[in-house]
């Protein structure tokens, strides 16, 4: 049986703007562009620095980014504008200002909806205290909620 783990804060963390998570979420990445994202958040912002270096290309297997993509996927990041890659020192800082950004928007992606969860999750202090449609034990599955007769 495997250790359960509790992460505390005091252990280290990655501060990540809201403001830059958000971005994210609104923008179209492949599942390897998130992964790669999420490696630089943690030797970047994890170490409270703008920048991550790593050695090798090689080292983003051990986060299953295979050898063989990682460079293509940091340069279409790079030509998308979403990091800057230094080839030479093996440097690459987060560009976070997403306006800059050359990539599609999610089509799905709503503002409206998205500030109304944000407003929701304000506004919730406690576990069953805010009253929300359709997560009624039979919609657990996911999808539309089922009218009720």
């Amino acid at each position: 049986m495997q250790e359960r783990v509790s992460p505390q804060l005091e252990n280290g963390y990655a501060p990540i703007a809201n403001e830059s998570i958000e971005g994210i979420l609104k923008y179209k990445f492949s599942k390897r562009e998130l992964r790669v994202l999420f490696v630089l958040f943690r030797f970047s912002y994890g170490f409270s620095k703008k920048a991550a270096v790593f050695d090798m290309l090689q080292d983003f297997a051990i986060y299953g980014i295979p050898t063989c993509a990682i460079g293509n996927t940091l340069a279409n990041l790079e030509a998308r504008s979403v990091i800057n890659v230094d080839w030479e020192c093996g440097e690459i800082e987060y560009q976070k200002d997403y306006t800059r950004w050359r990539i599609d928007k999610l089509e799905t992606f709503n503002e409206e909806v998205h500030k109304k969860l944000i407003d929701l999750n304000l506004k919730h202090k406690k576990k069953g205290k805010v009253q929300v449609s359709g997560w009624e034990k039979r919609n657990k599955g996911g999808g539309r909620p089922r009218k009720k007769t």
